[in-house]
């Protein structure tokens, strides 16, 4: 950042034309005490400043921001140089041109602009100084000097012939410097210039689920075209993996090829997914198939997991099932006794392996392979081993790739390693990686991640143009991540202004710089970690909610049908708490539960905490109607 000081009308570059007068920097008047114009320019300024002029034998009193500082000649020589007393303290030898400011114990400096000698003999001797409560030297290619201190990341260029056209200060940092919402950067010495954020867009923020299913199976939560899939796609014995899916007997199809899929409900075939894509578009749906016999022939009725809807019915080999901008083509479908399959592929662009979010990140999902499979490398895709042989699956790298600012699909890459570790069998997300390309190539360049406060739950960013953020949740009893896509070009809300200014975050009002405002007041969950330090409000309960979890010490997700959370609430069908606990990421600060059995039960119980009068740590309330009533 630059802070140009232009003259309208350039004046001489001299002593004349320049000292003792005032120049107005960053909203302050500095007194010009000297100008010198050896080989590099030099400006000596001081902030707020008074001048005087005192003559040998006599003492003066001048007031600089309140106080009155007397001023007396203690000695004058002829080099010319002098020493002066200021409120009883002694200066050391100054002069004119070197050595011309002292700074007194209360850190006010003293600069001498003329020593007008005289001899003893012929006259008295006067010196016209100058008092500041700061000293500013601002000289050609040097740094900055602040009351005789270098500030590192100010430099100065001066512009000049014979005539003063202007100067120059830069500010630029030597290291990596972070703005946040809750922290700004304010430019060091001056103090008058403060860089402020306030939101961080995303255009169109999306979830993903990365978590456990039990203790030995992961899934994913996927906002996918036509609403959320729940896809469990990996199982193991809590040692290494076994299958692809649920369980043994859930499977989630999957082969070694995008271009066709068998799908063998006979082999416990659970579901699969049909993907198509463009260089930027991408879409998927999760399906079912039912094989039977019908006309003397062999069918096949597809449907929509995610909707629950019929999409194509009694398709023969050779029919096709267009679903969005997919086209399934329908190969043989064999069926004897309990033994059913059919086989499928897709159009151009289609694939059964990966996965697209609405907004269109791109998710790998896995296949088993023993070849493939090969530990620390990455670039084959989607590979797993789930074979007994020696090198059994332990972990497996589910990566994701997300878009360039322009739409373009697949130009990063993140990973995710999973496998298992602990007695009792914990699953765990080990480690969050982040390329700079969609290829991996000879290492995987790890993201910084940050510990939330202390409780062993980190966030870690891909810093592209359209990024991913992710939580890596381990203090529970099982490892999860929540992904946050932003769907398009993010940007953040940054101001330039004085530091008294306050910047708060988009409302429903937009954004805008206030000393009153709220700003942005609702968060996720996932994005506790901005707002940790304040006071909370914490909406739902443990099943949705992983504050929620944590203010009730059960493992998140925890379902209002479970023990745990009767234990922990005291609340069954067709209620609701509201309680106060300690904020459990940070000292004096409380946070307030709202959370009822369903979803309505806590909508209810929203609305009664603001139309009733309510005392005590802890209220239960009847929710079956619509207004609801205080239990106790």
């Amino acid at each position: 950042m630059n802070y140009t000081y232009d003259f309208t009308k350039d004046p001489d570059w001299d002593d004349a034309d320049l000292e003792q007068t005032t120049l107005k920097i960053m909203g302050r008047e500095y007194y010009v005490l000297d100008v010198t114009d050896n080989d590099t320019p030099k400006i000596t300024l001081l902030d707020s400043a008074v001048k005087g002029t005192v003559a040998e034998g006599e003492t003066i009193t001048l007031e600089l921001d309140g106080k009155k500082y007397e001023v007396s000649i203690k000695y004058v020589g002829s080099a010319p140089e002098t020493r002066l007393i200021v409120n009883g303290e002694a200066t050391n030898n100054m002069q004119e041109t070197t050595s011309n400011t002292y700074k007194l114990s209360d850190g006010t400096y003293v600069g001498i602009k003329d020593i007008m000698y005289v001899a003893k003999d012929t006259g008295i001797s006067q010196v016209e100084f100058a008092l500041g409560k700061g000293k500013l030297v601002l000289q050609d290619v040097q740094n900055v000097e602040l009351n005789d201190e270098t500030i590192q990341d100010l430099t100065v260029d001066i512009v000049n012939t014979t005539k003063f056209n202007k100067f120059v200060i830069t500010w630029a940092v030597d290291d990596e410097a972070f703005i946040t919402s809750n922290s700004s950067l304010t430019m060091p010495g001056f103090d008058t210039v403060k860089i402020s954020m306030g939101s961080f867009n995303m255009p169109a923020a999306e979830e993903i689920k990365l978590e456990p299913d039990g203790s030995d199976a992961f899934q994913l939560k996927v906002p996918i075209k036509d609403g959320t899939a729940t896809v469990n796609f990996l199982y193991g014995n809590t040692t290494h993996f076994t299958g692809i899916g649920k369980e043994s007997g859930s499977a989630l199809a999957m082969e070694n090829t995008s271009s066709h899929l068998v799908f063998n409900t006979g082999a416990n075939d659970m579901y699969f997914v049909a993907s198509w894509n463009s260089s930027t578009e991408g879409e998927s749906y999760l399906l079912d198939a039912t094989v039977f016999t019908k006309s003397s022939a062999n069918r096949t009725t597809i449907t929509n997991k995610v909707t629950g809807k019929t999409i194509c019915t009694d398709l023969i080999e050779t029919d096709t099932c267009t679903i969005g901008n997919a086209v399934l083509t329908v190969g043989q479908v064999y069926k004897s006794g309990s033994t059913k399959w059919v086989v499928f592929t897709l159009n151009n662009g289609g694939s059964f392996k990966r996965m697209y979010t609405k907004e269109g990140l791109a998710i790998q999902l896995p296949y088993n392979s023993s070849t493939d499979a090969i530990a620390g490398v990455l670039n084959q895709n989607g590979a797993v081993n789930l074979q007994n042989g020696s090198s059994p699956g332990i972990t497996y790298a589910l990566m994701t790739y997300g878009e360039d600012k322009d739409g373009k699909l697949g130009q990063y890459m993140m990973n995710f390693t999973l496998g298992y570790t602990g007695t009792p069998a914990k699953t765990t997300v080990t480690t969050v990686n982040v390329n700079t390309s969609a290829v991996d190539t000879a290492g995987v360049i790890a993201t910084s991640s940050y510990e939330i406060g202390d409780t062993s739950n980190y966030e870690a960013y891909a810093w592209k143009d359209v990024p991913t953020k992710t939580t890596h949740y381990t203090s529970g009893t099982q490892d999860y991540v929540d992904l946050v896509y932003a769907g398009g070009e993010s940007y953040a809300d940054v101001y330039v202004a004085a530091p008294s200014v306050t910047v708060t975050g988009r409302s429903s009002g937009g954004t805008g710089i206030a000393g009153g405002e709220l700003g942005t007041i609702a968060y996720f969950d996932y994005e506790v970690g901005q707002v940790s330090e304040r006071n909370l409000i914490v909406i739902g309960g443990s099943a949705i909610n992983t504050v929620a979890a944590k203010l009730l010490n059960v493992p998140y997700p925890t379902y209002g049908s479970q023990e745990a959370w009767t234990t922990a609430t005291g609340i069954g069908p067709d209620q609701a708490i509201i309680a106060l606990f300690d904020n459990p990421y940070t000292e004096r600060k409380v946070a307030m539960l709202i959370a009822g059995y369903e979803g309505i039960d806590t909508k209810r119980a929203a609305t009664a905490l603001t139309k009733l009068e309510l005392t005590g740590e802890k209220v239960l309330l009847n929710t079956a109607t619509e207004e609801a009533v205080v239990i106790e």
